[in-house]
C-alpha cells in the first residue's frame, strides 16, 4: 500500500491546497498531527478527498485538501472496491 504525506512547515493553514496524486483514486485522511486528540486545533479533512483530472506537480490527477499549520497529514488511496 502507498501513502501520500503532506507537510506544512509554516504557521499558516493552507486551504484548498491542490497536490498531484499518482493514481486516479479517491483519498481518505488516515493521520493528521493537528487532530484534537493529539492536542492540535483539529483542522482536519473529515470527508473523502475526490480525485480530479486536474494536472498538478507533474501528475495528471490531483486532490484538494486543507493542510493545517505546522502539521503533517497522511492520505491513503481508496481503490474502486472501497470507495
Amino acid at each position: 500500500d502507498s501513502l501520500l504525506i503532506v507537510c506544512n512547515f509554516t504557521p499558516i493553514p493552507r486551504e484548498n491546497y491542490r497536490i498531484g496524486v499518482p493514481a486516479a483514486d479517491h483519498y481518505v485522511e488516515i493521520f493528521n498531527s493537528d487532530a484534537a486528540h493529539l492536542g492540535g486545533s483539529n483542522i482536519i479533512n473529515s470527508d473523502r478527498l475526490m480525485c480530479e483530472q486536474i494536472a498538478q506537480h507533474g501528475r495528471e490527477h490531483s486532490v484538494s485538501l486543507t493542510v493545517p499549520p505546522l502539521a503533517a497529514v497522511a492520505l491513503k488511496p481508496l481503490d474502486a472496491g472501497n470507495s
